[in-house]
């Protein structure tokens, strides 16, 4: 019999959820480590844009016609049934207002394993995400 993994068995997530200060904290140290250049990068937004969608759009079909079937689908797959119409309405304002070379505006990475990307806030915003799905799962109180 393999032994797990070390951690395994620690509750998931739960010590790790950031205070505001923790966050601003880490969010500072983590922007000291990286370095931003001034070349200009290709213009891909709209272009992965056109490709994210196109999967979500897809992604969609699949769980619709399995709802149609009445087979079970998972929590996510019913969020995205109930919920498309966001994404549709986002991609459609982001088609609307950001300028076609948008993307190339924003400064890149210099160094580092991301060299060469955008920059971009993404890491903080998942812990709070997380929090509020399990949260949404609770049943609602008696009244």
């Amino acid at each position: 019999m393999t032994e797990a993994p070390i951690g395994w068995e620690a509750e998931p997530l739960r010590a790790e959820l950031f205070s505001l200060d923790q966050l601003r904290q880490y969010a500072a140290a983590l922007a000291r480590l990286h370095e931003t250049g001034t070349q200009r990068g290709k213009d891909r937004l709209l272009a992965r844009l056109d490709d994210n969608e196109r999967v979500l759009r897809e992604a969609h079909d699949v769980v619709a016609q399995a709802a149609i079937e009445g087979r079970r689908i998972a929590l996510a797959a019913e969020w995205l049934l109930d919920n498309f119409y966001l994404v549709e309405q986002q991609t459609a304002l982001a088609r609307r207002y950001l300028p076609p070379e948008y993307s190339r505006e924003l400064p890149q990475l210099s160094r580092g394993p991301s060299a060469g990307r955008r920059t971009r806030s993404r890491g903080p915003r998942a812990r709070p995400r997380r929090r509020r799905q399990r949260d949404r799962r609770r049943e609602p109180p008696d009244r």
